[in-house]
């Protein structure tokens, strides 16, 4: 799930090649959705400690990741899980899963 930037006017399409490229998502894979919380999951990996508290608060048999960025470093992070990096978040898929 990906959201716009705030009056991001092309923002679609660059981060559709950006995960396409980077990620090697399939173009169906990828929801965007101004409001994350919205979207039904088993996991969500996000930056925003807002996002990930509220969809943490909704979605109770999944699992909200804060990815940790400066904004974010040293705040804390309720029931939500942390990641300092792609690595980490990976370690702690396969956690989750039992892989």
């Amino acid at each position: 799930v990906t959201s716009p930037p705030t009056k991001a006017v092309y923002w679609m399409g660059e981060r559709m090649s950006w995960l396409q490229s980077r990620c090697k998502f399939n173009a169906s894979d990828i929801v965007h959705a101004r409001d994350k919380t919205l979207i039904p999951a088993d996991m969500l990996v996000d930056d925003s400690l807002v996002t990930c508290m509220a969809w943490d608060a909704l979605h109770t048999n999944g699992n909200a990741i804060v990815f940790t960025a400066p904004h974010n470093r040293d705040k804390p992070i309720g029931t939500c899980l942390r990641a300092n990096g792609w690595p980490e978040v990976v370690r702690i898929a396969r956690e989750l899963v039992g892989k």
